[in-house]
């Protein structure tokens, strides 16, 4: 009976050590240093432009691509491919960039490198060619495309009311699995 017991008290050490080895392994990628480029499209909008003696009015497209670098590294090489070439377009904050347009004919601009949590847009106005996104990507891989949408901001005292009910929701999941523990110890003799 004595020698079953070793093997499942060896058995929980192993689950143990794997569980805690996978937390700490997800702990090191979550804060770990890299380039995490994002992009998001605030703004998009169709005009309908009528003009004197056309049957059918001027369409006019403005829109805005937000891309943004959520790492903790600078992004090399950022890219922005559009499928074709946007009528015009420009660069908030200014900076410089590099046009080339593919055998398939895609247009793509080329950024040397995005900052740490910086950030820049590209505001394009259309009245030919609607622009077609095709990707943005940079050194480390394609970026990730983020959804957005315009939220009302609460105000200070909501906000703290929101932060103590989360620190103290956290601390009660965090007594509920670590009493248990203790008391699962103390009942096997551990502790």
């Amino acid at each position: 009976m004595h020698g079953t017991e070793g093997i499942s008290d060896k058995i929980i050490s192993a689950i143990i050590t794997g569980i805690v080895g996978l937390v700490f392994l997800g702990i090191q990628r979550l804060f770990s240093p890299g380039a995490k480029v994002a992009y998001w499209i605030p703004h998009d909008f169709t005009f309908r432009v009528p003009l004197p003696n056309q049957p059918q009015p001027l369409l006019v497209q403005t829109a805005t691509l937000t891309v943004q670098n959520l790492g903790r590294k600078a992004a090399e090489d950022v890219e922005i491919t559009h499928r074709t070439k946007p009528d015009h377009f420009q660069l908030h904050p200014p900076r410089t960039y590099e046009e080339t347009t593919g055998a398939d004919g895609t247009y793509k601009i080329s950024i040397g490198s995005l900052g740490p949590k910086e950030y820049f847009q590209m505001q394009v106005f259309s009245h030919m060619t609607p622009p077609v996104l095709a990707g943005v990507r940079s050194k480390d891989g394609p970026a990730k495309s983020i959804r957005f949408q315009v939220n009302r901001q609460l105000s200070k005292p909501a906000l703290h009311a929101v932060r103590a009910c989360i620190i103290v929701g956290a601390a009660t999941i965090v007594y509920w699995i670590v009493w248990p523990a203790i008391l699962l110890m103390r009942a096997t003799g551990v502790l």
